[in-house]
């Protein structure tokens, strides 16, 4: 695969990613930080949530919140 094929690749999975992530915020109301970690996987089959099985890659991507503790400033 040429290499600009996998930047468009990288950059349309970004997108989603960027999308579904900003879903989950706006649906469960988050106003935090959030740390935002994807991974492309290749198994061989695997089921969705509504029990559909499919073949072919798969993007995880998990979110966690990040605890700011603002009182953390010390003054030195």
């Amino acid at each position: 695969m040429e290499e600009e094929d996998k930047l468009i690749l990288e950059n349309e999975i970004g997108v989603a990613v960027g999308r579904a992530v900003s879903h989950w915020i706006k649906k469960n109301e988050i106003t935090d930080p959030v740390l935002v970690q994807a991974n492309v996987m290749n198994p061989t089959c695997y089921i969705d949530d509504t029990g559909i099985s499919h073949t072919g890659s798969v993007v995880v991507v998990n979110c966690h919140i990040v605890d700011i503790d603002e009182d953390d400033d010390d003054d030195y």
